[in-house]
């Protein structure tokens, strides 16, 4: 990092800079593709017609959904320069923004089963769910958690 007068200016174009920060962005990303995966996953067993859901053979969507989860733990051991400071921000951002892919991707899937109504920007009218967010607040939390990891970043 380079000093500018009270302020340090992180050196963008550093190996270790970048390597840091493509390494939070790509958790990031995992950890959304989970979401997706586990909210299509959910749609199926809501769905109630298990195996005859699709065409295709769901268990491709199960072992996905496993391979992510195998890469998120491989890949998170892979860089020892990261802090809990990091693992928080990551934990907090994958938090805020769970819900935007999961219940999309819920949506869309059960459009597909039940050739319903719903679809990605949907809102739930029939949830069981304890937490039940609307579309817009699903949003404002994916924009929150985007705008907290890039703040991060560009401080970091």
């Amino acid at each position: 990092m380079a000093t500018c007068g009270l302020y340090y200016v992180p050196d963008w174009w550093s190996v270790s800079y970048l390597i840091n920060n493509v390494y939070m962005v790509v958790l990031f990303i995992l950890l959304c593709l989970y979401a997706s995966s586990s909210g299509c996953k959910d749609a199926i067993l809501y769905g109630r017609k298990g195996a005859d859901t699709f065409d295709w053979n769901e268990h491709m969507l199960f072992v996905f959904e496993r391979v992510l989860v195998l890469s998120i733990a491989l890949y998170s051991t892979l860089y020892k320069h990261s802090s809990l400071l990091d693992a928080i921000v990551l934990f907090a951002t994958f938090a805020c923004s769970f819900s935007f892919f999961h219940n999309g991707f819920y949506y869309e899937t059960a459009r597909q089963i039940n050739r319903s109504e719903y679809r990605f920007w949907s809102n739930s009218k029939t949830s069981t769910a304890r937490l039940e967010m609307t579309w817009g607040i699903r949003l404002a939390l994916l924009l929150l958690s985007l705008g907290i990891l890039i703040f991060y970043i560009s401080i970091k």
